[in-house]
């Protein structure tokens, strides 16, 4: 899958954000409901994948909010392809947080690093859904603020350090 990952990559079109943005939403789909991969392999894929995302994503905000009248057809798939492309990025994470194993007593301390990276990435991605919601002047669904809380609250048990 870690091959599949570098394929989609290699092979995004590069006038095409959109398109870009959709290949990259499949392939993290993909990720999400395979079971085969070990919790290292579907995190380093999901990583792989990340980073276009992000940049992708970033054009297609430039030209959603500098494009001073977009045909609907042309609002509309920006503004899906972000959002969809933000949504499967966080179940892709979550589907990372739900495979990682127990880690063993003297790997506590990497495993909760580990599990700190991903609750901040999946925070950014809970964001990004919520920027281009906003976008749009939609009301973030409940789902949305449940999954962020929840992101958040996990985060928080993670701390050991006093405050």
């Amino acid at each position: 899958m870690l091959r599949e990952a570098r394929n989609v990559v290699r092979n995004l079109p590069s006038d095409d954000e959109i398109a870009a943005v959709n290949q990259i939403r499949v392939a993290l789909s993909t990720l999400g409901q395979s079971d085969e991969l070990t919790p290292q392999a579907r995190f380093e894929a999901v990583s792989l994948l990340d980073l276009p995302l992000i940049g992708r994503t970033r054009a297609l905000l430039r030209e959603y909010l500098n494009t001073t009248r977009h045909t609907r057809q042309r609002e509309a798939d920006i503004w899906h392809a972000a959002y969809d492309g933000w949504c499967a990025l966080a179940s892709a994470y979550l589907s990372c947080l739900r495979h990682a194993p127990s880690p063993a007593p003297e790997a506590a301390a990497v495993a909760q690093d580990h599990v700190r990276v991903l609750a901040t990435r999946m925070l950014r991605a809970l964001r990004r859904q919520l920027q281009w919601l906003r976008a749009r002047y939609l009301s973030p669904p409940a789902a949305l603020w449940k999954s962020l809380a929840g992101v958040y609250a996990s985060d928080l048990r993670l701390k050991t350090d006093p405050v």
